[in-house]
């Protein structure tokens, strides 16, 4: 399961960002 750093807080997008 790939948790979007969004969600988490982060401010790194992911590949699901994309």
């Amino acid at each position: 399961m790939k948790i979007n750093p969004t969600t988490s807080g982060s401010t790194v997008p992911t590949l699901e960002e994309k």
